[in-house]
């Protein structure tokens, strides 16, 4: 919250809009990191309305995008999400942005789409973030359970299992298998 003050303290004495957007960008990031949902997103607006071509405009995209994830507005998330995806896939901050518009795509039911994206960060994610990996794996056993490819469906379920000692993970995963021993 001091930083949140001292940011704001910071754009009265600012003279160009593009430094009032770099202090916006900050701020949004800050009022994020607080759960300060609504004024994540508003400050991420304010970045672009000072700055349309922001240098970090991905960034801006997905925090507006996680910010309405947050607060439950599905729609406006994938929106802003997609925005920010297609600004940038590739860098390794874009690959929790795909995996969260993987997510909401999981949720409208949209399997194939959201097959797509959780294969472009799996193996990034493997190596580098093991949470987010047997989380994917999750969602990836029931796209192919919900797809009828039950037995792609449970070698997904069980390589989540060798994988993890973690007890949520493991009842997860037996979730998942049990799901595919009654298809």
């Amino acid at each position: 919250e001091e930083s949140a003050q001292s940011y704001m303290q910071a754009l009265k004495h600012v003279e160009t809009d593009r430094d009032r957007a770099i202090i916006w960008a900050e701020l949004s990031i800050n009022f994020y990191k607080m759960s300060a949902f609504d004024q994540a997103f508003d400050a991420a607006k304010n970045t672009l309305v000072y700055d349309p071509e922001y240098q970090a405009r991905e960034e801006i995209y997905r925090i507006m995008g996680f910010a309405k994830q947050a607060s439950g507005d599905m729609n406006s998330a994938q929106k802003f999400l997609e925005k920010s995806v297609q600004i940038d896939s590739h860098s390794e901050n874009q690959h929790f942005a795909i995996f969260e518009l993987a997510k909401i795509y999981f949720r409208k039911q949209a399997y194939p789409e959201a097959g797509k994206l959780f294969n472009l960060v799996e193996t990034s994610f493997k190596e580098k973030n093991k949470d987010y990996w047997l989380s994917l794996l999750f969602f990836k056993g029931f796209i192919l359970y919900y797809q009828n490819e039950y037995t792609e469906s449970r070698k997904i379920f069980e390589l989540m299992l060798q994988n993890t000692k973690d007890s949520r993970r493991v009842a997860s995963a037996m979730f998942g298998l049990a799901f595919v021993s009654f298809a």
